[in-house]
């Protein structure tokens, strides 16, 4: 019995990023979705893999898969999310480190009770949970 064994590299993984692009673009958006889908489980980079998911959500809307659009958004929705928490974080060492920082974020965020968003930030609560006032 032989054993094909199969290597997969960047490359290999970036062409299937840009099948998966080409079949987008002639129409076969059913294609496109797998190809997108396959190409998110083999991917290492977060930002592609993030291009990636945003491509699948068009094509499954252009399919009206509205199911699997619905699952997909909500995907993008936690990552979306989890990255305003992060960014807000590094708001936040900053704002701590530095006065003019804090100043700077107040001036952004006037209406933005600081301890509040602190805490959220630290638990990583949503900030719609927390009672916010000016």
């Amino acid at each position: 019995m032989y054993f094909l064994c199969l290597q997969i590299g960047s490359e290999q993984i970036e062409a299937l990023y840009q099948y998966a692009k080409f079949q987008f673009e002639c129409g076969n958006y059913s294609g496109a979705s797998d190809y997108l889908y396959q190409y998110r489980t083999l991917c290492t980079n977060s930002d592609r893999s993030f291009s990636a998911l945003w491509g699948k959500l068009a094509a499954e809307v252009l399919m009206q898969n509205w199911d699997v659009a619905t699952e997909e958004l909500n995907r993008l929705k936690e990552i979306i999310d989890s990255k305003v928490i992060s960014a807000a974080h590094d708001m936040i060492l900053v704002t701590h480190s530095s006065c003019q920082g804090y100043q700077s974020l107040k001036s952004t965020l006037p209406s933005l009770d600081m301890t509040l968003f602190n805490i959220a930030v630290v638990k990583k609560m949503p900030l719609q949970n927390l009672s916010i006032g000016s």
